[in-house]
């Protein structure tokens, strides 16, 4: 009877917290929203909310970790951008009451694993990797939702970011070149 208790304790802890995961998020979105317009915009911004905690806990791991100054550097600038990016999606959310997640989608905590697991002459390569991966998917994601989503605050959220992820998709380019110059 007392682990019975327990595991209700928990799992009421679990779901009363308010912290979804991605699936979840995407699940109330999906429920709440009639208009298909509307729950392509809030799949947009759980998405990137999802990839918002993965570039900033990769950003923090290799400010921590990186081994080459311009990896760390970079993962700086990054992190800043991306809190920052946080922010405003949490603004948009929260005025359209989208449901947003506490943690990243599983393909994004994958992502996550596979550079934090990474060994310490591997780590910037892993790292660099990932991110020009991420940053690419985040590239197609403002450009499409720059002229295509439903509410005009989500395009221009997406239109104005637009700019930012390419200037991180040249940065990584840049860090990039140096290292396969460096090594």
């Amino acid at each position: 009877y007392s682990n019975m208790l327990m595991l209700l304790i928990v799992l009421c802890a679990a779901s009363c917290s308010g912290e979804l995961s991605y699936n979840e998020a995407m699940e109330k979105n999906q429920a709440r929203l009639e208009d298909p317009d509307d729950i392509e915009d809030a799949a947009f911004l759980v998405e990137m909310k999802s990839a918002n905690i993965l570039e900033t806990k990769l950003s923090a791991l290799a400010i921590d970790s990186g081994y080459a100054s311009t990896i760390v550097d970079m993962a700086r600038k990054n992190y800043e951008d991306h809190m920052q990016m946080t922010e405003e999606i949490e603004k948009i959310a929260g005025r359209k009451k989208v449901k947003l997640p506490a943690m990243m989608s599983n393909e994004h905590q994958s992502m996550y694993n596979q550079v934090a697991s990474s060994a310490r002459r591997d780590f910037d390569d892993n790292f660099i990797r990932t991110m020009k991966r991420v940053n690419e998917d985040i590239n197609d994601e403002f450009l499409d939702m720059a002229t295509e989503a439903n509410d005009p605050d989500v395009r221009a959220f997406a239109a104005r970011k637009l700019d930012i992820a390419r200037a991180h998709k040249e940065r990584i380019a840049e860090v990039e070149s140096k290292l396969l110059s460096t090594y």
